[in-house]
């Protein structure tokens, strides 16, 4: 994973070298990197590399000036519209919107009429399903569209994936502590996530739709002591949690993919839930 995404153009930093990949078009990155850091091309990885230590280079002021100098060479309009859509991030695997100071990286299903239109507007054709188009030289008549497109049928996947379980909740205990439970962010009240394993342990009828995760919210959080012979002061934990709305869910999702990766709370997997599960609708609990 990048440490700077710049959507066209994508950093790696580590102590000793910094990566730089970028699309073809951008011929003021590849003169940037080359001429004031002395970067070598490494073809096994396709990108621009800058030695450290040979270059005394900062990798902050060696991202701000790359930065810059996308945007010097994108159309003054594209600045204000890259801040605005630049945490947008779809909610499924199978889409990808990427907006930054690069340009914009999209994703489509293999096979989806997208790519032809794709191919046909820029010229070229893409690998894997990715398209990498420069702000410099895309057509926004042609591109926004696209983009549209894919934001739509990325919530449609959503909206009918939870469609069939709105108001449906599920009750039973977790494996975990309750730290890891916050860490989780299982509060009454609150939004937790969980990856397809885990709701499948629990309903095996679900289908995967290839959502990145599957948002809760947690209606119920209940503590009791249960001594164990490894741990007699032991805490099992019960929670109640319902599917969130397809609209609402598809929002809280792609917020939360929004998120940096130590930012986000941990997401419940294969091993949180602890024996046998209820599933029922919100109005067939008693009480």
């Amino acid at each position: 994973m990048p440490s700077i995404d710049f959507a066209t153009t994508q950093i790696f930093i580590d102590d000793n070298f910094i990566d730089v990949s970028f699309e073809f078009a951008h011929d003021e990155v590849k003169n940037l990197v080359k001429q004031t850091y002395r970067a070598i091309f490494v073809k096994d990885r396709r990108c621009w590399r800058i030695n450290r230590s040979f270059s005394k280079a900062d990798p902050d002021v060696v991202v701000k000036e790359i930065e810059n100098a996308l945007y010097e060479h994108a159309p003054a309009v594209w600045k204000p519209f890259a801040d605005k859509h630049k945490d947008f991030h779809c909610a499924t695997k199978r889409y990808d919107i990427k907006v930054g100071p690069g340009g914009i990286r999209l994703i489509f299903p293999a096979g989806h009429a997208a790519h032809y239109k794709l191919k046909k507007s820029m010229g070229h054709d893409t690998k894997l399903s990715t398209w990498y188009l420069p702000a410099k030289i895309i057509d926004p008549k042609e591109i926004m569209p696209l983009v549209a497109r894919a934001n739509q049928e990325d919530q449609k996947i959503v909206i009918e994936a939870l469609e069939p379980y709105e108001r449906r909740t599920l009750r039973g205990v977790l494996n975990m502590t309750p730290q890891e439970a916050d860490e989780s962010n299982i509060q009454v009240g609150n939004v937790c996530f969980a990856d397809f394993q885990f709701v499948s342990r629990i309903e095996p009828h679900v289908a995967d739709q290839h959502l990145y995760y599957w948002p809760f919210k947690v209606l119920e959080r209940e503590e009791k002591v249960v001594p164990t012979e490894e741990n007699p002061e032991h805490i099992e934990m019960t929670v109640r949690l319902m599917y969130m709305p397809p609209a609402s869910g598809c929002s809280a999702i792609r917020k939360y993919m929004s998120l940096p990766i130590d930012a986000r709370p941990w997401p419940l997997d294969l091993t949180r839930p602890s024996g046998r599960w209820k599933s029922k609708t919100l109005d067939s609990w008693p009480g």
